[in-house]
């Protein structure tokens, strides 16, 4: 008799199955191994009840399975398990997993609790970024001078000179809008982290609605300027010609000259706990389920790169729809997350209502793509017009009728 395989191969098969039909198999295989102890089975479980992937999303479980993971000091378990914990506003159990992390605490960990700290509690965030300046991490050092500049927070005087010269001597993303004049530099001594307080907590909003029917509405101030940057820099590794659906054939994309930037989707691969918390910002702006949304599009024109008049909806008519209208339906709702300040052109115009919207960053432009009876709107042509200087970045969501199984 053959011995069973090893756990590191039962578990690679669990994730292949994940994306095919028998992913329940995969995820059966997935929650034995993980009732064995085995680690890898453990976090990827608790990842996917954290995020909803290929499950219905499950704080309680995610938790049962990250939380065995914290005293083998898992950095992505402990940053899921705060990610969690933030969420509901929970500070005493913030402090809980970070207590279980032991001190000093590595730079990444820092910036990226930093990260999920910012638009919830700044002050905090900004002690996390301190203390990965002192470290001398890049992502913190920019973090800490953007946290001071885009809150109004005291900055150290020479924490703030070390991270300065840290980033200048980088092409760090977004680093033109840092504001050297703007910081409030003092002198002071060494602190600890801060307790965790949530009750600064920040709202998104207030939104200005471009046209009532249909519905267009700009929401400024859903992402701050450190995250920005933390998602361009997660994106520009994997940057590619973008492409348009075809519209004979098979429903793989093509080039075509309607479609000239860069682009990418920000799969789980790719995407951290930061831009799964800003991809559900997203979806609360545009007041649309989570669950529905596609991942981010990425995406960078540079001078002269453009994407012509098009629709987001899917053309239902064309046989190469059809694979896409089969995860989740139609895409009823665009939401587009502007990423930096662009210096002339890029406007996002929908012509059939005369709206031509500039990009202003951390705004989220959403509209809808389908009318009340849930057809194809044809006013919701739109362009992405050609950036005349500078270069311009954008994250989009796509929202469909219905739940994505595999988003």
């Amino acid at each position: 008799m053959n011995p069973p395989p090893p756990q590191s191969v039962i578990y690679s098969q669990a994730l292949a199955l994940l994306k095919t039909p028998q992913a329940e198999q995969g995820y059966q295989m997935l929650k034995q191994l993980a009732d064995q102890g085995f680690e890898p089975a453990q976090l990827r479980l608790g990842e996917m009840f954290a995020r909803g992937q290929f499950v219905p999303r499950r704080a309680d479980l995610a938790k049962q399975y990250l939380n065995p993971l914290l005293n083998q000091q898992s950095l992505p378990a402990t940053l899921l398990l705060s990610w969690l914990a933030m969420e509901e506003l929970d500070k005493k159990e913030c402090q809980r997993i970070l207590n279980h992390y032991k001190p000093p605490y590595h730079p990444k960990l820092l910036h990226l609790m930093g990260l999920l700290m910012i638009s919830r509690a700044p002050e905090v965030a900004l002690d996390y970024f301190a203390q990965g300046v002192a470290q001398l991490d890049l992502d913190s050092s920019f973090a800490y001078l953007a946290c001071g500049q885009e809150f109004g927070l005291q900055l150290d005087n020479k924490r703030a000179q070390i991270a300065w010269q840290k980033v200048q001597a980088s092409h760090y993303p977004l680093l033109q809008e840092l504001k050297v004049d703007s910081w409030q530099t003092i002198d002071k001594t060494e602190r600890e982290l801060q307790p965790i307080n949530l009750e600064l907590a920040s709202q998104i909003g207030p939104s200005q609605v471009l046209n009532h029917a249909p519905i267009v509405v700009l929401t400024p101030n859903c992402v701050t300027l450190a995250e920005r940057a933390h998602l361009i820099r997660l994106a520009s590794p994997s940057m590619q010609r973008a492409e348009v659906i075809r519209t004979v054939g098979h429903n793989q994309g093509q080039a075509s000259n309607v479609r000239t930037n860069s682009s990418m989707f920000l799969s789980v691969k790719e995407k951290d706990v930061v831009a799964a918390d800003i991809e559900q910002r997203v979806a609360q702006a545009c007041h649309q389920p989570h669950e529905n949304g596609e991942p981010f599009n990425c995406l960078n024109y540079q001078v002269g790169q453009e994407y012509q008049y098009h629709f987001d909806y899917f053309a239902e008519e064309l046989a190469s729809s059809q694979s896409y209208l089969k995860f989740g339906g139609q895409r009823v709702v665009t939401g587009i997350l502007f990423l930096n300040h662009v210096a002339q052109g890029g406007e996002t115009e929908l012509p059939k209502l005369k709206i031509k919207q500039s990009p202003v960053p951390g705004a989220v432009l959403s509209f809808h793509n389908v009318d009340e009876l849930g057809q194809p709107d044809e006013r919701s042509l739109h362009a992405g017009l050609p950036v005349i200087a500078g270069e311009k970045w954008v994250a989009t969501r796509w929202f469909r009728a219905n739940k994505r199984e595999n988003h």
